[in-house]
């Protein structure tokens, strides 16, 4: 419990009442409820309010003592450990008497873990040998403090226990014993750190001397004394190789215990003593060992081999370690892989064998990201370029990107990698390899869309990890029934191997939930072969109960809609089975659960509502209540095809009420999603009628804006009707047409505006709003002599003088200004001659000031 110094002064003064200042019984009472940091710091407050200077040397080393015993519980919380570590030395710095033999072993071992973190750094990248360089210099100034402080620490427990044997105060006894047991745990922490300071001692003298080729000597001094620290904290000896120790005696519940054990097992590694290794680290695997130790337990086996450099050794347990993986990761057995990888990188030749057992156990528990970063970080494709695992590996990578992009190309570099993966000598001996590729390459090939071979590697896939990945293996199997009954519904000669397919997978795989999918997707299969009226019998032979009932009726439902479709034209035939339809959609509503079967009926309920609005007089009441009843459903499937045509519906419905606002909202919901869907044209429409009112309506601020946004309706509209010269020729697309030229004048758009009613004038030539509007569009477009051409026209089939006539003339002599100004003069003085007075108020300004620019 962690409680700051603010709250850690105020439960002191609230204990005040109760207890003296300065009563031992009251560190005791904190101490016992756990209030570690508060214990803490009421003795950090009475140190600092003592005077007397024998009492301050009391009260210190009461101090250092507690901040031992936290530093001890807190050996594997390093920010705790950390602060305690700070405080006792700022004590230790002021109070030197106070260092006990307690307060000395925390300190020794922060030491410890300092060398530690180096010598892990080296495990991790065994190239770079500086850490553990920098480790050794570390331990070897702890390691014989660490022994030297055990063996006072055994001297002063046999005196303290001689003296307790002389006590006759019981409880003066029992706070003795209470020290006595503190002073042992002290002493084998201490000869714990000091076995592990020695054995990594001997480390790292192993490897100088292999880096320098020198002999090996001294480090075995360094691995005695480790075993001999080990031995002490477990209370054993070697005879018979420790074959006679039974592991449940050596108290491996203890995880500090558990990493003695596996400490001594390492020990007898590096010794060459390979029986007594084995059985060492046996006792992990027998005794009650924490699952954490028991899980990291070959890790470490292979890390003893590798810190001495028993390579072949290593090799040897790897292979065999790797071939008894699941696909069922955890974290020592990853640890295990990584090990085998970090060694092998630091060798040469002789090392890529360790590697590629490496990616191959990672591989094996589909532990891919680990093995890519690892690729990725030691260069491994350059290393191993042809190297089976790689090569798949790689193959992986590719069919990933490829699936997160959606791109063919992607799939067939991961198609050609695969195959080619497949094809290496070593495929034929890596059989979980083997089959892993080849479910990856069966995806690769299914996004090709070859499904035929997909298929078959994905059967080939489903068998070799039937034991290794059994998940894998029934995606796999899944996926082999996918494409066979992908291929049955193109060739009925492939109905029966999908049968068949599917009938083994409910064998293999009872409990997935595909298996329940099963006997539905038979009866559909079986229903291709069989004309609609067999196949409804055969569907109608599921009953309720049947997991696959509601899975049936909607089969039916859309088989009793094709049996309508086909003579929906012929009145007669087409009642009786519009209302099977009907039936059969209701018994599908209430036997389907609204929030598992929501597309689905949401597409039963389409049709029935189909099969309504074809009747002479449409139930209009029924419509609207299948429609509200799926309206959940369409919330859902906003974006598929179902819920574009139920919009539509509701459309309909709006329109049948006289309902413009929900028109309108359904058609604007057709418009964001039904794009090239058969609604989008009718709901194009309906909005664009809304958008013109919308436009009549607005302010002179919002008119531009409602313009744009019509604007855009209509351009959509041309698109789909088209405005070629044929397609104008239906009335629908020319009023279309004109509708989005008459909105690109309103944005005096002018350019596009003369081009949509260049087209409309040539198929209405005489029409002289037409010429009109074309004239003042190419004018302002800057298209001169289309312009000139349009108002032309216009002048000669007018009543001379008239305002429109004056207009016409206007733009006559302007255009010509623009493309032939002596022409334009010419026709002036002719004007001018005919009308030396402009009797039109709004063009005689216009004409008077034309003349004065010629």
């Amino acid at each position: 419990m962690r409680i700051n110094s603010a709250a850690a002064f105020t439960v002191i003064v609230s204990c005040a009442v109760v207890f003296s200042a300065e009563d031992p019984v009251l560190e005791q009472y904190l101490s016992r409820l756990g209030l570690t940091e508060l214990r803490l710091t009421y003795l950090e407050r009475l140190l600092a309010q003592e005077s007397a200077s024998a009492k301050r040397g009391q009260l210190a080393t009461r101090l250092a003592d507690a901040y031992a015993e936290e530093l001890a519980a807190s050996a594997d919380e390093p920010e705790r450990f950390a602060r305690f570590k700070a405080g006792a030395e700022k004590l230790l710095a002021e109070y030197p008497e106070a260092r006990s033999p307690a307060v000395q072993a925390a300190l020794l071992q922060a030491e410890y873990q300092r060398g530690e973190a180096l010598v892990i750094r080296w495990m991790e990248n065994p190239a770079d040998r500086k850490p553990l360089a920098a480790a050794a210099a570390i331990l070897g100034q702890v390691q014989p403090k660490l022994s030297a402080l055990h063996a006072e620490l055994t001297k002063a427990e046999e005196r303290a226990a001689e003296a307790i044997e002389r006590m006759t105060n019981e409880s003066a006894r029992q706070a003795a014993e209470a020290r006595l047991t503190r002073q042992r745990t002290v002493a084998v922490q201490a000869d714990y750190f000091a076995g592990w300071s020695a054995y990594y001692l001997g480390v790292a003298q192993v490897q100088a001397a292999n880096a320098e080729r020198g002999t090996r000597n001294a480090e075995q001094k360094e691995f005695a004394t480790a075993k001999e620290h080990f031995s002490r904290v477990l209370d054993v000896t070697d005879e018979k190789d420790y074959a006679s120790i039974e592991a449940e005696t050596l108290g491996l519940d203890s995880i500090w215990r558990a990493r003695t054990a596996i400490g001594l097992g390492l020990v007898e590694i590096a010794q060459r003593h390979a029986a007594a290794a084995g059985n060492v680290f046996r006792w992990l695997a027998k005794g009650n060992a924490p699952p954490v130790i028991r899980d990291q337990a070959a890790y470490w086996q292979l890390q003893g081999m590798l810190n001495v450099g028993l390579y072949d050794e290593a090799l040897k347990f790897v292979a065999k370690e790797i071939e008894r993986l699941a696909s069922s990761p955890s974290a020592g057995k990853s640890s295990l892989c990584i090990a085998a990888i970090h060694g092998g990188v630091a060798r040469t030749a002789e090392g890529e064998q360790l590697v590629e057992l490496g990616l191959r156990g990672l591989a094996r528990m589909r532990q891919f990201e680990t093995a890519d970063k690892l690729i990725d970080k030691y260069k491994l494709e350059e290393r191993l370029r042809n190297r089976f695992c790689v090569v798949w590996l790689r193959g992986r990578r590719e069919y990933l990107a490829a699936e997160k992009g959606k791109s063919a190309a992607g799939f067939e570099a991961a198609r050609t990698t695969l195959t080619a993966a497949l094809a290496l000598s070593e495929a034929k001996s890596e059989a979980n390899g083997a089959a892993q590729a080849r479910y990856y390459l069966a995806w690769a090939r299914f996004r090709l869309d070859e499904i035929d071979a997909a298929g078959r590697l994905f059967n080939e896939a489903a068998l070799g990890l039937a034991f290794a990945a059994p998940e894998v293996a029934a995606q796999a199997a899944w996926m082999h029934c996918t494409c066979l009954v992908q291929l049955a519904s193109k060739d009925k000669r492939q109905v029966s191997s999908a049968i068949g397919a599917l009938e083994a997978y409910r064998r293999d795989y009872p409990a997935s939930e595909e298996a329940q999918q099963v006997e539905l997707l038979v009866a559909r299969l079986r229903q291709n072969q069989l004309p609609p009226h067999e196949a409804i019998s055969e569907l109608s032979a599921i009953k309720p109960g049947d997991v696959n009932y509601a899975s049936a009726q909607y089969e039916i439902c859309q088989l009793h809609y094709q049996l309508w479709s086909k003579v929906k034209g012929d009145a007669g035939k087409a009642k009786p089975l519009a209302a099977e339809v009907l039936k059969s959609v209701d018994v599908f509503l209430a036997a389907s659960e609204k929030d598992r079967e929501g597309s689905r009926r949401l597409k039963a309920s389409l049709l029935a509502v189909d099969v309504l609005l074809s009747a002479a007089t449409p139930a209009w009441e029924r419509i609207g209540a299948l429609l509200t009843s799926v309206a959940a459903a369409e919330q859902q499937e906003a974006k598929s095809a179902a819920a574009v045509e139920y919009q539509y519906r509701r459309m309909q419905l709006a329109e049948h009420r006289g309902d413009g606002v929900s028109v309108q909202r359904a058609a604007e919901q057709i418009v964001r999603q039904g794009t090239g869907t058969a609604y989008e044209l009718p709901a194009l429409a309906a909005a664009a009628r809304a958008a013109d009112e919308a436009f009549q309506a607005a302010s002179a601020a919002d008119r531009k804006k409602k313009a744009e946004e019509a604007a855009k309706l209509y351009a959509r509209i041309v698109e789909l009707l088209g405005d070629s010269p044929a397609a104008l020729a239906n009335k629908n697309s020319l009023a279309a047409a004109s509708k989005l030229a008459e909105y690109d004048e309103e944005l005096e758009n002018w350019e596009a505006a003369a081009g949509r009613l260049k087209k409309l004038v040539d198929l209405q030539p005489k029409d002289r709003r037409l010429l009109r509007r074309a004239g003042v569009a190419c004018f302002q477009a800057g298209q001169f002599a289309a312009a000139l051409d349009y108002w032309r026209t216009l002048a000669a089939g007018l009543n001379a003088g008239s305002e429109e006539w004056f207009e016409a003339k206007y733009f006559h002599l302007a255009c010509l200004e623009k493309t032939d100004r002596a022409a334009a003069q010419n026709v002036l003085k002719q004007f001018r001659v005919l009308y030396p007075e402009v009797k039109s108020a709004a063009w005689r300004d216009k004409f008077a000031e034309l003349a004065q620019r010629l």
